[in-house]
């Protein structure tokens, strides 16, 4: 009886909202671990989707080294496991899922040359296949959709540059750009092995720039490149490799929500900032009075951080996921106006890594991400919110 009376206690102190209100339903919820026999196998969590079958679907990555093999979870819609899978072969360093046209895609690397290749994955008889390889564009590091196609970033570690490509949406190359970056950061290899990832990211304001979050002219910088041909128009620049904006959302027209953090990996939070495109080419995101700092000391020190545009509760809102100090992931929901809508924290005495999250059909909140338990095996985590 004591045993049964510790593991409903650890889960109970696993699920923490701000309200009442948002009190884990043990009918309607639920927290469920996923990993391996083994206790050396790391993941890091990537992306989750529902499936066809209103179950969910998780991309990670596994292992300790520079090229990570790629792994795929399937759980039914109660979270019971249906399968994994592991491909060790030659695609490795998965970027996050695609969903596109009811297909399940997804850019990685190949190991021997190094190219970036689109891939697909079959739910069906759970297989893995390219189809197409970008020739010469090594280390892909970012994806994203944009209007009329996607953006992909990369690394060129023996032109010290790196790269950037807009494809269309057919995936086929529209056009590619290089930035210069004099040399090859050995910060680089700390992101392939996962030990401190570096913040690269894409995204776009529709009809005017896209913006990449990458390395350039040795230091950390988000550049807004023109749509046509990707030349630099504008850059914010951070502090060496060791600082710099860490995640930015257009909410439209020159604003944005933009997290940055500090050359002590201190968090700041801006869901309303207006970028000045008349003002010099190069904004400083060290400097306070470019860029405010309005640092979080809720969120953990070079935390991961990932921004996504959804609807919540009928409002077109962005939500903000982080790790904060008390090794809980962290799901905050922000109005256009800047303000937060809610909360949601899932955590406990073993901590969780945050991942991915989606908001299902059935109104729930599903967080994915990474714990260790007893403190040193790593397990997937997947929690179940039914939002109120």
């Amino acid at each position: 009886m004591r045993n049964i009376y510790y593991i409903w206690l650890t889960v109970i102190l696993f699920w923490s909202c701000d309200s009442k209100k948002n009190e884990i339903d043990i009918e309607q919820n639920f927290i469920k671990y996923y990993g391996s026999n083994g206790f050396d196998s790391e993941f890091y969590p990537l992306a989750i989707t529902e499936t066809s079958d209103n179950g969910f679907l998780m991309l990670s990555s596994t292992n300790v080294s520079a090229f990570k093999d790629i792994s795929f979870t399937k759980i039914d819609k109660e979270g019971k496991l249906e399968w994994q899978f592991t491909d060790s072969t030659d695609f490795k360093n998965p970027l996050p899922l695609i969903i596109n046209d009811g297909r399940i895609l997804f850019f990685a690397t190949h190991k021997s040359t190094l190219n970036a290749h689109l891939l697909v994955f079959n739910v069906e008889d759970i297989t893995i296949a390219s189809l197409k390889e970008y020739v010469e564009f090594p280390y892909p590091t970012s994806a994203c959709q944009v209007q009329g196609g996607w953006i992909l970033q990369g690394f060129d570690r023996e032109s010290q540059r790196t790269l950037s490509m807009k494809l269309g949406s057919d995936f086929s190359e529209q056009w590619r750009q290089k930035y210069g970056l004099f040399e090859d950061p050995i910060q680089f290899n700390s992101h392939l092995d996962g030990s401190n990832p570096m913040p690269f990211f894409c995204g776009e304001i529709p009809g005017a720039k896209y913006f990449l979050g990458t390395m350039s002219v040795f230091n950390l910088r988000t550049l807004f490149v023109s749509q046509s041909d990707g030349v630099v128009q504008k850059n914010i620049v951070g502090f060496k490799y060791e600082a710099g904006v860490a995640q930015m959302l257009n909410w439209s027209g020159t604003d944005f929500f933009v997290v940055k953090y500090n050359k002590f990996g201190e968090i700041s939070v801006l869901p309303k900032f207006t970028i000045n495109f008349n003002s010099p080419d190069i904004i400083n995101s060290q400097n306070a009075e470019e860029i405010p700092d309005k640092i979080d000391y809720e969120i953990a020190q070079r935390s991961r951080i990932a921004l996504k545009r959804v609807v919540y509760k009928g409002q077109d809102a962005i939500a903000f996921v982080a790790e904060t100090k008390n090794k809980e992931m962290l799901v905050r929901f922000y109005s256009v106006e800047g303000n937060v809508l809610a909360n949601f924290r899932y955590g406990g005495n073993d901590g969780v890594v945050p991942g991915d999250f989606i908001l299902s059909s059935d109104g729930s909140l599903i967080a994915f991400g990474k714990v260790y338990l007893a403190g040193r095996i790593p397990r997937v985590i997947v929690s179940k919110k039914v939002i109120e």
